[in-house]
């Protein structure tokens, strides 16, 4: 019983954060340390949908002369802005993560993106990273709860993964030119 109500309250917490263009990253974590690899994963992703449908309306309603003037801080916005406008372009912008997930939501909404295109990009896009990102957190948190000596090892790993994850547009953008 604790435990559903603890999910359903870190759903509403991740999908309320990052509809406000907080980033997914710290959500993920925690959910992978909190939940593990598998339930972290899950209600990662579910809160994180939760959040881009509701970036995206306030993006394309109520929110949205505040949204374009906070994303002027992005340099990167504009440019995702016309990436934005279609299935691939946004798959690719979840994929490489350029923006963190909450300000993609907005980039997503300001592009006028169809609705129904930006949330499949969204959902299968997000998946690879809240993967990586629990499964890492849960990993090692197990390994130093248990004392296991493959801690360390499991954190450079992790680091490593996360640091290719995060270099992978720059790795992306040299390809091709």
């Amino acid at each position: 019983h604790n435990v559903v109500d603890f999910s359903v309250a870190f759903v509403a917490v991740v999908g309320l954060g990052t509809a406000g263009g907080a980033p997914g990253l710290p959500f993920v974590v925690a959910a992978g340390a909190l939940f593990g690899a598998v339930l972290g994963s899950i209600l990662s992703w579910i809160g994180a949908m939760i959040g881009a449908a509701a970036g995206y309306w306030i993006a394309r309603t109520i929110g949205h002369h505040v949204v374009v003037s906070w994303l002027k801080r992005y340099k990167r916005a504009s440019s995702a802005a016309e990436l934005a406008r279609d299935f691939h372009g946004l798959l690719r912008l979840r994929l490489i993560a350029i923006l963190p997930l909450g300000i993609v939501n907005f980039v997503g909404g300001l592009a006028r993106t169809p609705f129904t295109s930006y949330m499949a990009a969204t959902g299968v896009g997000i998946i690879p990273s809240i993967l990586i990102y629990s499964y890492f957190a849960d990993s090692l948190l197990e390994r130093v709860g248990n004392g296991r000596s493959d801690a360390l090892l499991s954190l450079v790993i992790a680091s490593a993964l996360l640091l290719a994850l995060s270099l992978a547009p720059k790795w992306l953008a040299r390809a091709n030119q």
